[in-house]
């Protein structure tokens, strides 16, 4: 009889499911351990996550389609600021996830969208992206 990769393989498979069927507590540990831990926890949050507060820059297009889906967008709050440093502050210290600046150009008839995020770390440090 000639070596078979399956063959070894299945026979790896069966003898790993044996041992891990004869031990109660492996069995325990393995599978119902974490369903337990999910439901647990799961029961805990009943709430839907928060939206992400969102400003958007006052340079930035808002008649186009992008900016119509972000404020449907269940998960995104804008957050509207008149004051570009009040605004600033409030990314800084963590009061609103992000600053966007959809900034339109056309390239021949048609038209596309440059999106800028600017948003903050813990560390109070600002990053471009």
């Amino acid at each position: 009889m000639s070596y078979s990769q399956s063959r070894a393989l299945w026979a790896i498979t069966k003898a790993s499911f044996k041992a891990i069927f004869s031990q109660p507590s492996a069995l325990f540990f393995s599978f119902l351990f974490p369903i337990i831990f999910i439901l647990i926890f799961g029961a805990f949050s009943e709430r839907p996550p928060e939206a992400y507060k969102v400003a958007i820059n006052p340079q930035s297009d808002t008649t186009s389609v992008l900016f119509d889906s972000l404020k449907l967008n269940p998960r995104i709050k804008i957050v509207p600021y008149t004051d570009t440093a009040r605004q600033n502050e409030d990314l800084i210290k963590g009061n609103i996830s992000a600053v966007l600046t959809m900034i339109p150009y056309q390239i021949d008839s048609s038209k596309y969208y440059k999106v800028l995020l600017l948003s903050s770390e813990a560390s109070g440090e600002r990053s471009i992206t």
